[in-house]
């Protein structure tokens, strides 16, 4: 009876603590929002930014050089013109045919356009006749043409967040892939990048999936050696936009 009696009292002093530090109705995803708010995650987003800010110079160099690393074709440009002019360059040495680019305003205002090339932009909020049509369209695609959500300085990363203006696919199928970087969306590491995406979640501003592209595709068959451009872009060209 002894026994019967203390875990009675333990299961009931279990749900008093539990209804104390648990509001009604309150999910487990919202209680854990608000034990992580009392962090001072403002506070350490602010202080990434100031250090990110102070260090620019280095963390652009140090980016350009482990992407070359990791099979990137780099290259450091000014300007809106000196980049468009830079990617007809690719197109006409590549002599690509078909073109696809995310929806993003800074790729509408590069004007890409030429008659020899068919040039689309993708929209992920489609139906689903045209997901299909607009799927085909990039798997027949020469070159994919996106920008990056931020650029990981010591892996040589670009790291692209899901979202309306950005199918994944237009870096993914495409044998060729070209990202253009700002050098404000530059991080130094991995990191600072679930800091920034931790914030984000805090403030509701969810995403379904983030890639991560180090380089070409590589893959390795049973004899281990190793192969590109098998399952994804054997080439990748990475434009920073000073």
């Amino acid at each position: 009876m002894d026994n019967q009696k203390n875990k009675r009292e333990f299961i009931q002093n279990i749900r008093k603590i539990l209804s104390e530090t648990r509001k009604p109705h309150e999910s487990v995803s919202e209680q854990y929002k608000s034990i992580v708010n009392k962090n001072p995650i403002e506070e350490r987003v602010q202080e990434l930014k100031n250090f990110l800010n102070k260090n620019i110079q280095s963390l652009e160099t140090e980016l350009l050089n482990n992407a070359k690393s990791s099979g990137w074709q780099t290259k450091k440009l000014s300007n809106i013109t000196e980049c468009s002019n830079y990617i007809n360059n690719i197109i006409i040495n590549e002599k690509a045919k078909s073109v696809v680019t995310s929806n993003h305003k800074f790729i509408l205002d590069l004007h890409l356009n030429d008659e020899n090339v068919n040039i689309n932009a993708i929209d992920k909020k489609t139906n689903s006749k045209d997901k299909n049509n607009l799927r085909n369209l990039i798997i027949n695609a020469d070159i994919g043409i996106s920008n990056v959500d931020y650029a990981i300085a010591d892996t040589g990363t670009c790291v692209l967040i899901s979202k309306r203006e950005l199918s994944r696919l237009v870096s993914l199928l495409p044998p060729i892939y070209i990202a253009i970087v700002n050098k404000k969306q530059i991080l130094a590491n991995l990191e600072n990048l679930f800091t920034l995406q931790k914030h984000k979640y805090l403030q509701e501003d969810l995403t379904s999936s983030i890639s991560l592209i180090s380089g070409p595709s590589r893959s390795a068959d049973i004899q281990s050696e190793l192969i590109t451009g098998v399952h994804g872009p054997g080439k990748v060209h990475m434009i920073l936009i000073d």
